[in-house]
């Protein structure tokens, strides 16, 4: 997360980059950060990179208004969308989200590939593929 802050700091203010603060007391109390994002379609919208509230201040608002204000940010940009990506496992930060109106609409896979995968498959022969006119046959 560190470096995706302190990249958003860096290009706060930079054509389709920002960063919005929440200041309480006279101290920072939250930030979020915010880009344009082409989507495949083509479709350019926002993007929330980050979300973060003081532990201290939690559940007094200050999420609420900085995602309310990230999407003012979006409004004046012309942009009809707003997006964010948070963990599967985050039930906290997807509840929260859900609160405000937005919707789960992607589930992104994965799993780790280690060296020894690519070992123990070259060895048996079964990675041994080639691919022809889109479609994967055998080369056995």
């Amino acid at each position: 997360m560190r470096g995706w802050v302190t990249g958003s700091l860096d290009r706060d203010g930079s054509d389709g980059h920002g960063v919005l603060v929440a200041v309480r007391d006279g101290c920072v109390a939250g930030f979020v950060t915010l880009a344009t994002q082409r989507h495949f379609t083509g479709q350019v919208d926002a993007y929330i990179g980050e979300l973060v509230v003081c532990a201290e201040v939690e559940r007094i608002g200050i999420g609420r208004a900085l995602v309310k204000a990230a999407e003012s940010w979006a409004r004046e940009r012309g942009l009809r969308r707003i997006t964010l990506e948070t963990g599967a496992a985050n039930v906290r930060a997807r509840s929260f989200y859900r609160a405000l109106g937005y919707a789960e609409e992607e589930v992104r896979l994965s799993r780790p590939v280690s060296i020894d995968d690519q070992v123990t498959s070259a060895v048996s022969g079964v990675a041994d593929f080639e691919l022809d006119a889109g479609n994967a046959a055998s080369s056995s």
